[in-house]
């Protein structure tokens, strides 16, 4: 474990990424995890939007890049 957030720290620093202090699992400031059924709601909302914008994509003939 210990080997493996040594890894990332010098791959940030090699790729100019944040410290890890505003990554999730620092802890500190992170939001409270979700509930079950809170996320499932929250995923079936956000899949909506997904095929959503997939319509669009195909009816405008955009290009899009997802990160």
């Amino acid at each position: 474990m210990a080997e493996e957030k040594h890894k990332r720290k010098r791959h940030d620093a090699e790729v100019g990424v944040s410290p890890a202090a505003d990554r999730p699992e620092a802890g500190a400031g992170s939001p409270p995890k979700m509930k079950r059924k809170e996320d499932e709601r929250e995923m079936r909302l956000l899949h909506g939007e997904l095929v959503a914008m997939q319509e669009w994509v195909k009816a405008s003939g955009a290009r899009i890049c997802v990160v």
